[in-house]
């Protein structure tokens, strides 16, 4: 939750909502890709990769992407994608996808292109205060 804070999208987990997480077909920690800073006991980074069977295609995903700010600009992103690309065609895979904030302040969106991916749609969200 560190390495995401400030992210578009993301709020504090509730109560309650890792044990469902563990109930869900798409909760595959096998395929998880997790790097430990041994020294301070934290979670460097991480990808969390999984494999939707309800859609019935060789498609993966690869979501929920971290590297904590101490780790940044190091190369872990790329590695643990790489190392979770390889699961996901172990697993019998033919492609991935994932989806990204445009306006990361990270730059997400060059790393994963760098890393292979291809943009194929593009949403927006769209927000108007109602005053009165």
């Amino acid at each position: 939750m560190d390495a995401l804070h400030g992210h578009w999208g993301v709020a504090p987990p509730k109560l309650g909502d890792f044990e469902r997480w563990t109930t869900l077909p798409t909760f595959q920690p096998h395929l998880w890709q997790v790097a430990w800073h041994v020294e301070s006991g934290r979670v460097a980074g991480q990808v969390k990769p999984f494999i939707n069977e309800e859609q019935n295609r060789r498609r993966g995903e690869t979501e929920f992407i971290s590297v904590g700010a101490p780790w940044r600009r190091r190369g872990l992103a790329r590695a643990l994608i790489a190392k979770a690309l390889h699961a996901q065609r172990d697993a019998g895979m033919s492609d991935s996808v994932l989806g990204v904030d445009a306006d990361n302040a990270h730059d997400a969106a060059r790393l994963y292109e760098s890393c292979g991916f291809r943009v194929t749609r593009r949403n927006m969200v769209l927000r108007k205060p109602l005053v009165g």
